[in-house]
């Protein structure tokens, strides 16, 4: 790693960066997202993030978007019965070659039971949508465990949507 110094009143100083800011700089932090550009009214968006025994992961931010009305549910190991498209993780260090250990699907079907974690509902309408850009928060995730984040429109008619998550991640 490469340090950088800065000059302040004259003195030399280190620069202080965040951890998520460091852990972009080890390659160590990663983002994924679905959108549909009309996600019909009380269909939903769902990244399911499946966290292996030697991945300890830390949940930072999730984003999302939605036209109208909606909801956003958090839930922690819930029964997934229906198996779903991949995901990609993106390593938001683009010089790093290091992949996630996390799975990632989206939209799965057959979903029931789990612990719901968090749990929020937002107004809005087309001329203002909801939007919740960043959220700084930061769940440890258990090892070993699925999770499922997800976006339902509870407007009236079909809306733009995305659900994005972030999230850094130690390997053991």
């Amino acid at each position: 790693m490469i340090f950088r110094m800065l000059t302040a009143f004259g003195k030399r100083a280190l620069p202080v960066i965040s951890n998520e800011h460091n852990m972009i700089h080890g390659g160590k932090y990663f983002t994924a997202q679905v959108a549909n550009a009309a996600l019909g009214a009380a269909a939903s968006l769902l990244i399911e993030m499946i966290v292996p025994a030697n991945v300890e992961a830390h949940l930072k931010r999730f984003s999302y978007y939605n036209g109208d009305d909606g909801e956003f549910e958090f839930i922690e190991a819930p029964t997934i019965t229906t198996g779903a498209s991949v995901l990609t993780a993106y390593n938001r260090n683009r010089e790093s070659i290091k992949a996630s250990g996390i799975v990632l699907k989206s939209n799965p079907t057959g979903i029931s039971g789990g612990t719901l974690l968090e749990n929020m509902f937002f107004k809005g309408t087309n001329q203002t949508p909801s939007i919740l850009i960043d959220r700084d928060v930061e769940w440890v995730l258990k090892q070993g465990t699925t999770y499922l984040l997800r976006l339902t429109n509870d407007g009236a008619a079909a809306e733009q949507a995305l659900l994005k998550a972030s999230w850094y991640e130690i390997a053991e």
